[in-house]
């Protein structure tokens, strides 16, 4: 793994604070406070890894990464090695461990291979081919791909966002230390804000259940009152439900081969659930039908639908194949049948739509360099600003004290209350400018006013 780390060209920038820039092939590491941290992400992913892999390696994980949340709740920090702060995100789709590793690259990159070994339980070189790794500004970017959407299995979807604030928030250590990797994740975070809010990448659906439950909608406005039939609860049946429940419908009866799949899912999500066998029963009870079962044969025929003593459902939608409703239904009165082949065309344009916005996306992505710069520019200047108030304030506190003591017996509440306004309002105003100046400087002038201030105001 030699070659992640060779500069074989020289076209883009690491930048080292304080605060020079260097040109290398890519920023594989950052100094914030005088100390190096490497940042790096391993991804386990739909696109790289088989899903039992990624179950087996999200199981393993999730135990190792509790008792590393743990340690640091009890004010240990076992496990991590050189690591600093971890982040583990996991979906259904992914696995994205990121990692900051303060030391030199090749022994940072064995730390972090040491640490999926053990975590993983898998070799090295069972692992490295069904895994994406990413470094520095690869990794930041990967990143913010991964919270716009745009490396979902289904483009711009939405979850993904929540999903990634909720690793930020619990990564360690804690989100609220305000290090290294808390202001990468922040920038991440609202980068994928931005590309949904400013583009068009999360709007329309573009999975067929959700495409069929929006034309089901559609057709019956009043979807508090809708009597629906879910058949099946696959992957396009589950998608179906939720669905269901997003856009309001509440009257839902889930039917399943495997009743304990349709009892676990109704009681997720609030709905009824019936063993297979009540097909029959259930048909003039409902308005609208789902299907999406792997049968072999039809198991709504026009027969059954003829034989029915009630109404039968106004609307099925059809998304197996083979088909579960026998084409004839349609030819019934009041019946209307939708297959995948009518919704095909839609759910085209709905991916043609999100696809069309991927460029605007990227461009939006590609303004978090320069913003995690300067946030990290802001670490490196935050403790220098925080050494100098508090030498300051110490300043303030022993002056008001000797003020106070030789003005004796005269001094009450009321003077000693202004004394203290008094002199806090001098201290605030006369660092607000140089303060504000120090932030606002170019990384290339901030190395040198910051070495002098230490050196004017003797700081630590």
């Amino acid at each position: 793994m030699a070659d992640l780390f060779a500069c074989d060209t020289c076209h883009n920038y690491i930048v080292l604070y304080n605060f020079a820039s260097f040109c290398t092939d890519k920023l594989l590491f950052i100094m914030v406070n005088s100390q190096i941290h490497h940042f790096y992400c391993a991804t386990f992913s739909f696109k790289t890894t088989p899903l039992p892999v990624r179950e087996r390696l999200q199981n393993r994980l999730t135990a190792r990464w509790e008792g590393v949340q743990t340690d640091f709740e009890s004010g240990e920090k076992n496990g991590l090695g050189p690591i600093t702060e971890m982040a583990l995100l996991m979906t259904c789709g992914r696995i994205e461990l990121i990692v900051t590793i303060p030391q030199e690259k090749e022994a940072g990159f064995q730390a972090f291979r040491s640490l999926l070994e053990v975590w993983t339980g898998e070799r090295w070189e069972a692992i490295a081919p069904l895994m994406r790794w990413t470094q520095g500004w690869d990794a930041v970017h990967h990143l913010a791909e991964v919270a716009a959407g745009l490396d979902s299995q289904v483009l711009g979807e939405p979850q993904i966002l929540g999903q990634v604030s909720r690793a930020a928030d619990q990564m360690v250590p804690a989100k609220n230390t305000q290090g290294f990797m808390a202001a990468i994740l922040k920038r991440v975070i609202q980068i994928g804000k931005r590309v949904r809010s400013e583009t068009k990448i999360s709007h329309r659906s573009v999975s067929m259940s959700a495409i069929a439950v929006s034309t089901m909608a559609a057709s019956f406005p009043d979807r508090q009152k809708t009597r629906v039939l879910v058949i099946g609860l696959g992957e396009m049946g589950h998608l179906a439900v939720k669905a269901l429940r997003a856009q309001g419908f509440q009257q839902v009866i889930l039917l399943n081969r495997t009743l304990k799949v349709a009892e676990s899912l109704g009681e997720a999500f609030g709905f009824a659930a019936q063993p297979l066998d009540q097909l029959p029963l259930l048909l003039d009870k409902v308005d609208a039908v789902f299907c999406a079962t792997a049968a072999p044969e039809p198991l709504i025929t026009v027969e059954m639908l003829d034989q029915n003593v009630g109404n039968n459902p106004q609307l099925f939608i059809d998304l197996a194949v083979p088909p579960d409703v026998e084409p004839g239904v349609a030819d019934l009165p009041g019946v209307s049948l939708i297959d995948v082949d009518h919704l095909r065309t839609d759910l085209d344009q709905s991916l043609a739509s999100r696809q069309a916005e991927i460029p605007h996306a990227r461009a939006i992505i590609d303004e978090i360099q320069p913003l995690v710069e300067d946030d990290l520019r802001q670490l490196e200047i935050r403790p220098l600003i925080v050494n100098l108030r508090q030498q300051v304030e110490e300043i303030r506190q022993r002056e008001v004290a000797r003020t106070i003591r030789y003005l004796g017996d005269d001094v009450d509440d009321r003077v000693t209350e202004q004394l203290e306004h008094l002199s806090r309002a001098l201290v605030n105003k006369l660092f607000h400018q140089p303060t504000r100046q120090l932030r606002q400087l170019p990384p290339e002038k901030t190395a040198d006013y910051a070495a002098a201030m230490q050196e004017l105001f003797g700081l630590r």
